[in-house]
């Protein structure tokens, strides 16, 4: 009976997620005086980034625009949402300040001495602003991937982006057992 409860709230709560995200984007949409039905939402892309968030301690309790926001970014630059989703979720644990020993910050955990030659960190692209971070972090992760492949541009998103021999496979495959899921 437990299951089923669990189940069934699960289900509510991702019914919540997507018409939150649906209201919103009708009021943006109304807001605009369009005279077309407005889109629907990719549900699909919702679910799978609330799917990776709720297996993460760091990320379970994120709102639905914060959800919608990892989707839509994902969608955007070509990729899973289920494997953006991942990657802020290991990263970050879904915290926006996050800040880690090597320098690394956000919710993608960009490395700034790395990145800064390509992207403005001190101007247009707040690497605490979370839509920031996550359109730089994803258009980084995309362009590796695009360069080494699904698999080694997951493993070069962990350093610098070159080869890196430090790189952990661990992380790898923590990253797509967790966008699997």
């Amino acid at each position: 009976m437990t299951t089923v409860k669990n189940v069934v709230v699960s289900v509510l709560i991702i019914a919540g997620i997507c018409t939150s995200i649906w209201i919103l984007d009708y009021t943006s949409w109304k807001k605009s005086n369009a005279t077309a039905v407005p889109p629907a939402p990719d549900y699909t892309a919702v679910i799978a980034v609330a799917k990776v968030f709720g297996q993460v301690e760091g990320c379970k309790k994120t709102d639905a625009g914060f959800i919608g926001m990892v989707a839509e970014t994902a969608k955007a630059q070509g990729l899973s949402p289920a494997l953006l989703a991942s990657v802020v979720a290991v990263e970050s644990a879904c915290d926006p300040l996050a800040i880690s020993s090597r320098g690394a910050v956000g919710l993608t955990q960009i490395r700034l001495a790395v990145w800064k030659d390509k992207y403005d960190f001190g101007g247009r692209d707040n690497p605490f602003n979370p839509a920031d971070n996550l359109r730089v972090g994803s258009t980084i992760l995309q362009e590796l991937i695009k360069a080494k492949g699904v698999k080694g541009g997951v493993r070069a998103y962990q350093g610098t982006g070159k080869d890196c021999p430090t790189c952990d496979d661990k992380y790898t495959s923590k990253i797509f057992q967790l966008a699997s899921q």
